[in-house]
């Protein structure tokens, strides 16, 4: 239906075209614009208004909104499950995708409080994505033994420069952090990529194939085959600490 019951005089109404809106962002000057053209040849209809609130000079988003670069929220519950308050946790996240979010996820910007409720932003880092869903660690700063609800904000209808940060994510206290996400076969030296500050990056030995590169329990992982696959870290000072704890998924066969 026509928003508008104006007609010329002879009865006829105007078309309209063009109905555009430039943004939804909350906080911002939103123009809209709607053309229209009658039988005589007139022409012509634009407005804007304030997504927000004004305050008599400017457009004020809400206040407890954390992130006015994006218009959708999601909550999701960190669950905890010792009994402690764990210190800068990264924390593993099955996103689904949401038909708003980009396709390369370049807009989600996560925080340490609910959504509406403010709060600070949190590092992350995506290991991978698909269509349908993001594999994320996020860097919760207190993650109680009750668990913890933090937000992702996301919804920016134009492209955005990532909010990665995966050095950020894995504090000192992490020396090396491997996803075995790449190729093992013979390239560069460094191919098999360390996501800590520490940059220890791995090489894989000559007898390793594309092959190797196996479906995991998180997107990628190699398969060893026990006699004489490997992957070089060299020998980096922090490769050597005087006590550590290794971690790690495995399958046997």
């Amino acid at each position: 239906a026509n928003p508008f019951t104006y007609k010329t005089n002879e009865g006829i109404p105007p078309t309209y075209s063009d109905n555009f809106t430039n943004s939804t962002l909350v906080g911002t000057n939103i123009l809209h614009s709607l053309k229209w053209l009658d039988n005589i040849g007139l022409s012509g209809y634009i407005f804007s208004f304030c997504n927000g609130t004004w305050d008599g000079s400017d457009c004020l988003g809400d206040s407890n909104w954390a992130n006015n670069s994006f218009n959708k929220c999601v909550e999701i519950n960190i669950s905890n499950v010792g009994s402690t308050t764990l210190k800068d946790f990264p924390a593993y996240i099955n996103l689904n995708k949401d038909e708003d979010m980009l396709l390369d996820y370049s807009d989600l910007r996560f925080y340490n409080s609910s959504c509406n409720n403010g709060g600070t932003e949190l590092a992350y880092e995506i290991e991978s994505y698909t269509s349908s869903k993001a594999d994320i660690w996020v860097k919760i700063p207190n993650l109680p033994s009750s668990g913890k609800i933090i937000s992702v904000y996301y919804g920016n209808n134009t492209a955005v420069l990532s909010g990665e940060n995966s050095t950020g994510v894995w504090d000192d206290n992490y020396k090396m952090v491997q996803h075995l996400e790449e190729d093992p076969s013979p390239g560069g030296t460094g191919d098999i990529l360390d996501s800590t500050s520490n940059d220890n990056d791995g090489t894989a030995t000559t007898s390793m194939t594309t092959d190797d590169q196996v479906t995991g329990k998180i997107d990628g992982s190699i398969d060893f085959d026990g006699v004489d696959d490997y992957i070089d870290m060299g020998d980096n000072a922090s490769l050597e600490p005087s006590t550590f704890t290794l971690s790690t998924w495995f399958k046997t066969s």
